[in-house]
């Protein structure tokens, strides 16, 4: 039997106190009037719902978790409420204390399972789509037969829905990515001979060992004469660059010194001593150690060129041409500014070039500074 603890924690959502906010934006809010197969919202404990009283188990739709201004329903002594329905019935707002807990699988297999059968959807299409799909050599059509039998293997660990966006925007980068080739690297789809899911190291493609690091190539392709290319793709927009903290100090020198920022997070709850160790020792480097230090968060020095290819966004930009990238190389004076966690940095025009989050990305994870591009 359920102890109460174990049943408030793992069973019934929280309508008050400090869960309560993650709770109703990890588990209402996606599946705000139902739709996402797999998903199911029931529940948890006997319930009056209108003039009727529903038993626990009984499945409902949630239809809004915020009011019109866009704050949460809260019932008058605060507690979060939702507005659901029975079968189609009227709605009515109930707690989210009385709702259970939905299975969601493990986020963490789930997310991999979806990076998978999004990066091999992608190679696949470009497979389809170019002239590799005429190449008859016998390791080449091996080696697709392996893609298409990982991407089946992934899709089918994944719900309706996640299937389909993994293959939506895949379909999308594919296209981005082609045009891309095109236009800025004149490689047309018929010149493509080989197609390469490289997400573990493109050095069995180059036929030499490089940093994988520095080559974020998660797809390469080969032309018939011989020309490598590659891809790191994005379903979203996100983290560009994730490192521990060891690579990091290797990596960091500024006015002769390497940064330090194990030492700065120990006995720290949080980031925000590693983040102004990193901001201060950034400001007191020269300009052309600050460009280093960038470039190396943003992967602009590869071995082979790639282009950053995003599904949602439908766009696929050279990594040498990418706004943050030009910007960085233009730039005459950058200096940086921490808030919590979180190292930003800008030019001397006042462009957001990018930040760095120090956090520990799980309980049992490993202290990480993860970069992203800002927005200029």
């Amino acid at each position: 039997m359920l102890s109460f603890f174990h049943y408030l924690t793992e069973v019934a959502l929280s309508g008050s106190g400090k869960s309560a906010e993650y709770h109703a934006t990890k588990y209402l809010d996606p599946y705000i009037g139902g739709g996402k197969e797999g998903i199911e919202h029931t529940l948890a404990s006997d319930t009056k719902i209108g003039d009727k009283t529903h038993p626990a188990g009984t499945k409902i739709t949630i239809h809004s978790t915020k009011d019109e201004n866009g704050n949460r329903i809260t019932a008058s002594g605060g507690t979060f409420q939702s507005v659901v329905s029975v079968d189609g019935g009227p709605k009515h707002a109930i707690s989210n204390s009385k709702i259970k807990k939905p299975n969601l699988g493990n986020p963490n297999a789930l997310n991999t399972h979806f990076a998978h059968a999004f990066e091999a959807h992608t190679a696949l299409e470009l497979h389809r789509r170019s002239g590799s799909s005429n190449n008859t050599d016998p390791e080449h059509l091996s080696r697709i037969a392996s893609i298409e039998k990982r991407r089946d293997e992934s899709l089918a660990q994944l719900p309706e829905h996640m299937k389909n966006e993994a293959v939506r925007l895949g379909n999308n980068a594919a296209t981005s990515y082609l045009q891309s080739l095109h236009q800025n690297h004149k490689i047309n789809p018929e010149d493509i001979h080989e197609v390469h899911w490289t997400n573990k190291g493109i050095g069995s493609v180059i036929g030499q060992t490089v940093s994988q690091r520095a080559n974020p190539h998660d797809i390469m392709i080969k032309t018939k004469s011989g020309k490598l290319h590659g891809a790191s793709l994005k379903a979203r927009e996100g983290t560009i660059s994730n490192n521990g903290l060891k690579a990091f100090d290797e990596h960091s020198t500024f006015n002769g010194q390497h940064t330090s920022l194990k030492s700065a997070w120990e006995g720290q709850s949080n980031g925000e001593a590693a983040a102004k160790h990193h901001g201060d020792a950034f400001n007191t480097g020269s300009i052309e150690e600050k460009k280093t230090h960038l470039n190396y968060l943003f992967k602009a020095h590869p071995d082979v060129p790639y282009d950053l290819v995003n599904g949602e966004k439908s766009s696929a930009i050279p990594i040498e041409k990418h706004p943050n990238i030009l910007a960085i190389k233009n730039a005459t004076n950058i200096h940086s500014e921490v808030r919590g966690s979180k190292t930003h940095f800008y030019d001397q025009d006042g462009k957001h070039l990018g930040m760095v989050e120090h956090r520990r990305p799980g309980p049992n994870r490993s202290l990480q500074a993860n970069a992203k591009f800002g927005k200029i």
